[in-house]
């Protein structure tokens, strides 16, 4: 949706006129949406254009996972780090969906290649680059504001490792900070409340409830390790499983062998474990888990993991083995993700007890995973959403655009008073947008901070974003919708309340009744 109002604002306009549409207010990470809007100016405003930005950035990812692993050790450590970056199904699930993930893995992967490009902060170009590109990551995606400090704390630990001219490296990494503030304050200066707001409260405020209750830190730690499971499916699991038990043997060796200590504290793979491992605690302590958090420090888990793993290895008929292996595992990672249509593209499970299923291979993407978990894809199989299905979702987005017209000419407000997958504030300002027309103010009811309570409904209903609203739209039955659910009763009583009518009634494409309400203004 914000890509194609950027877009818009430069076929319409101008390129200032482009450059304020990219820095309106928004708390949402204006990068995805503007290299696609590049790509509809140039193409045509076709929104399946969008998922090359993700593609361009997993191509980005490996190249970056390749240099970075050349410089920490040898070709055959590069290429396989970057073979299974390129197979990772987190990676590549998300290189084929307009998400955020992709940017923001490319732009971290990214900082850490410049970093250990620059030899512990000793050559100038590469540490202000390394700040170019941490300033690009809340850019990227927002969330990585928490990965922020842990690159902070990876680039001190590299550089002062150094035994010499420390008080120069210190100084280079100030000017790369200071680059990377100036980088992040070119969107965040202008929006950084809204950024701000956003994730005090859905990361750690009242509406993270919705992702589940507050644990305790070291239940979130093995939460988090069991959805980063979830995300890099069990092959790759179980690679940075030996990689970590490999890189506790070298640690071992490295503080027996006082000379192996300062090699392995000089060496690139250094800021990448303190990177790592300081990031995943931190995703540990907000109760939003997200959807892909993890994939930003999957390419350098990956890296550390295969050097490790080759190091232990040595050389010889071992090594070769052992490159064999991980690179067995990569294709039988990536073969199902080729086609959606092949035998092989149906997920296969290994059954963990209380952990329940854990997927070993699939060929399902974001799009058929989000499909099936919200009930809106109901054929057999792991196949694609029909056409027919998929039109009649987006003729029904047209048709309320077209029923709402007369009622919004003034308030051009939408309100939506329950929460579909298929079917919401997302999709219909889409749709609207796609049509070039004046932005809609669509607000979406919150059941978290509402409650099911009918005078708290009413009075969402005449304040906030809701409050303008002429239509509220209404749907009895919770099939395909967002936990937890809205009770529709109560918001249609405190529809009432608020001098609201049903003027029309339709059907959903899964069966449910869509109920058109509208007041006067």
């Amino acid at each position: 949706m914000m890509a194609v109002k950027d877009a818009y604002a430069y076929v319409d306009g101008s390129i200032v006129q482009w450059i304020a549409q990219v820095e309106s207010p928004n708390s949402v990470s204006p990068m995805l949406p503007a290299l696609a809007s590049i790509l509809f100016v140039i193409g045509g405003v076709i929104p399946f254009y969008g998922i090359f930005v993700s593609f361009l950035c997993l191509l980005g990812t490996v190249a970056a996972t390749y240099g970075i692993a050349r410089v920490s050790g040898d070709k055959g450590i590069a290429v396989v780090s970057a073979v299974l970056v390129a197979s990772a199904p987190v990676l590549v699930i998300y290189s084929r969906s307009f998400h955020f993930a992709l940017p923001a893995t490319a732009t971290t992967t990214l900082a850490l290649f410049c970093l250990v490009r620059s030899r512990q902060a000793e050559k100038w170009l590469w540490t202000l680059a390394f700040g170019m590109f941490v300033g690009l990551m809340p850019l990227a995606r927002t969330m990585t504001l928490a990965f922020v400090p842990c690159m902070s704390v990876a680039a001190l630990f590299y550089a002062l490792a150094a035994p010499d001219r420390r008080w120069s490296r210190f100084l280079r990494l100030v000017a790369a900070g200071v680059v990377a503030c100036l980088t992040a304050a070119s969107w965040l200066a202008f929006n950084g409340i809204y950024v701000a707001n956003y994730l005090l409260s859905f990361g750690y405020g009242a509406r993270a409830t919705e992702y589940g209750p507050k644990l305790a830190f070291i239940d979130s730690i093995m939460l988090e390790i069991y959805l980063l499971l979830q995300d890099v499916y069990l092959p790759h699991f179980l690679i940075l499983v030996a990689g970590l038990v490999a890189s506790a043997i070298l640690l071992v060796r490295a503080v027996r062998d006082k000379r192996g200590w300062g090699t392995l504290m000089a060496s690139p793979l250094l800021p990448l474990s303190v990177f790592a491992t300081l990031s995943f605690l931190a995703l540990a302590t907000s109760q939003n888990k997200g959807t892909a958090f993890s994939a930003p420090i999957v390419p350098a888990m990956l890296i550390v993991a295969t050097w490790s793993i080759l190091r232990v290895s040595g050389a010889g008929f071992l090594r070769l083995s052992s490159i064999g292996a991980l690179c067995v595992v990569s294709l039988l990672a990536f073969a199902p993700m080729v086609d959606l249509g092949t035998s092989i593209a149906r997920p296969t499970w290994w059954n963990a007890g209380s952990l329940g299923r854990i997927a070993v291979t699939s060929g399902a993407s974001t799009q058929q995973i989000y499909e099936r978990a919200n009930g809106i894809n109901r054929s057999a199989g792991e196949g694609p959403l029909s056409p027919e299905i998929a039109q009649e979702w987006k003729a029904l987005n047209a048709q309320i655009l077209d029923l709402a017209s007369p009622y919004v000419e003034k308030s051009r407000a939408l309100a939506f008073g329950f929460r579909n997958a298929a079917f919401n504030v997302n999709t219909l300002g889409l749709v609207n947008s796609l049509r070039d027309q004046p932005p809609l103010i669509l607000a979406q009811i919150e059941p978290t901070v509402l409650g099911d309570d009918v005078d708290n409904q009413a009075a969402w209903l005449t304040s906030g974003t809701a409050g303008p609203a002429c239509v509220l739209l209404t749907s009895p039955g919770v099939e395909g919708d967002f936990r937890p659910y809205v009770n529709s009763e109560t918001i249609e009583a405190a529809a009432r309340k608020r001098g609201f009518a049903v003027v029309h009634t339709l059907p959903m494409p899964n069966g449910r009744e869509l109920r058109f309400w509208a007041r006067s203004c």
